[in-house]
């Protein structure tokens, strides 16, 4: 699973890529293309694929390069791209990133968690609010829980519902750099 932290109490999975009936992109677009400051680490983003740095795994010592292939999708919808990574279960861990005003990628996902730079280390905090907040929102649409894991399969129009309800909140924000 991408960044092992970003599996929370309540674990949402997507059954398949989302959002569902949209063309996969074969390469990220220019927009997001770049190097991104993260600490004393980059962050980067090639046509191809995204290389993450060691200082947002758990469990890593070397960076994690994700390529775009049948495992990590890549899809836009609603002037957001949705980075779809397989897991070890055959679910869809999906986490959207957009550009800001400040050219920076607002990087989102279904987590409890977060990230916030504090004396010059990335710090990782969890919000119970936000665990019920996601637990309301599951029940609220009829998708059943297994021991706190939710695996569903959205529409695009049930996707669309579930973004404006905030499925996807803010887990991370990521600085470009020249």
């Amino acid at each position: 699973m991408i960044l092992s932290f970003f599996s929370s109490c309540v674990n949402i999975e997507f059954k398949n890529p989302q959002p569902a009936d949209k063309i996969n992109l074969e390469e990220f677009p220019s927009t997001l293309i770049g190097n991104y400051k993260l600490l004393t680490d980059t962050f980067k983003i090639d046509k191809t694929s995204i290389h993450i740095p060691v200082q947002l795994f758990e469990d890593r010592t070397e960076p994690k390069k994700y390529t775009i292939s049948d495992s990590v999708i890549l899809r836009y919808f609603k002037k957001e791209y949705f980075l779809n990574v397989k897991s070890k279960n055959n679910q869809w861990d999906v986490f959207t990133l957009r550009i800001n005003r400040d050219e920076n990628i607002l990087v989102k996902s279904t987590s409890s968690f977060y990230f916030i730079v504090e004396n010059d280390s990335l710090v990782s905090n969890h919000e119970f609010e936000r665990e019920n907040e996601l637990k309301k929102l599951m029940r609220d649409n009829n998708y059943p829980a297994v021991k706190n894991s939710y695996s569903i399969d959205p529409t695009r129009k049930e996707l669309r519902l579930l973004m404006r309800k905030n499925l996807f909140q803010k887990l991370i924000e990521l600085e470009r750099v020249e």
